[in-house]
């Protein structure tokens, strides 16, 4: 029968992106790529024996989305010339499609590929513009997604050598703390999801770390108080990590692990 063949088909696609997605929160990432690949290849297989133009469309639009995964897949294993080339791809596609959400999407991945690629600067320019359409549409989930990249693109400039005063640095982190805290309210409360929340609160605890290491060298008397307040946070923070991520997101637990290193490395 052509259509239970075609659901089969359709159902087994969707298998392989959400196993795709299961191994890259749990940081196999070469085991990712292989399953949304599969996934690729089956949903253009279906959009080019596809003769209704509205289904194909549909298919296409999920096509979109597993390439938009592959990319940060990619990303996360370190290959991020194919990661930029296959979320150009998806945002193209996405574009052409027209819903403005995907859209958004795949210019918030685009962002963190480039913050990946130590490119924060253009990588602000995706992140703002995807916070932007996220907030025109009321999707929280996109909120906090583009929140936690905005912040880690706005904390990367700040480590840019040379290029801005402590004062600028001190305005970038005051604006990466508030997206960061943001974030972590909507993956706790709004939208709950524990692996974004991971992501959330590891922002949150890098930026205290840089506010914290910042703070002697633009104030010449800084707050004795406010200085431990920031290493209590960030502490807090990536401690709560430890405990999140431990059983079954064990690469977070390890990034909790190094993040906390070096704030201790700070205080000795």
């Amino acid at each position: 029968d052509p259509v239970e063949r075609w659901w089969r088909s359709a159902y087994l696609a969707e298998a392989r992106n959400d196993l795709g997605y299961l191994y890259r929160t749990r940081g196999l990432f070469y085991r990712a790529v292989e399953e949304y690949r599969r996934a690729i290849e089956m949903w253009r297989r279906m959009e080019d024996e596809e003769k209704d133009a509205i289904r194909r469309m549909a298919m296409r639009a999920q096509h979109a989305n597993v390439l938009n995964n592959l990319a940060w897949a990619l990303a996360e294993r370190g290959d991020l010339r194919q990661a930029e080339s296959v979320c150009f791809d998806a945002l193209e596609m996405r574009q052409n499609l027209g819903p403005a959400a995907p859209v958004a999407f795949s210019q918030n991945t685009l962002g963190m590929i480039l913050i990946r690629d130590d490119k924060p600067h253009r990588a602000r320019v995706h992140c703002e513009r995807a916070l932007e359409i996220f907030r025109s549409l009321d999707q929280p989930r996109g909120v906090g997604l583009a929140n936690i990249a905005l912040s880690e693109a706005l904390r990367r400039m700040s480590e840019v050598e040379r290029l801005y005063a402590p004062e600028e640095i001190a305005n970038f982190l005051h604006q990466a703390a508030s997206l960061a805290d943001n974030a972590v309210d909507i993956f706790k409360e709004v939208v709950p999801e524990r692996s974004r929340l991971i992501e959330a609160l590891i922002e949150r605890g890098c930026v205290y770390r840089f506010q914290a290491w910042l703070l002697p060298a633009y104030r010449s008397a800084p707050d004795p108080e406010e200085l431990k307040s920031l290493f209590q946070k960030a502490k807090g923070d990536l401690v709560k990590v430890m405990d999140l991520a431990e059983k079954d997101f064990p690469f977070r637990h390890l990034d909790a692990h190094v993040n906390l290193a070096w704030l201790l490395s700070l205080i000795h």
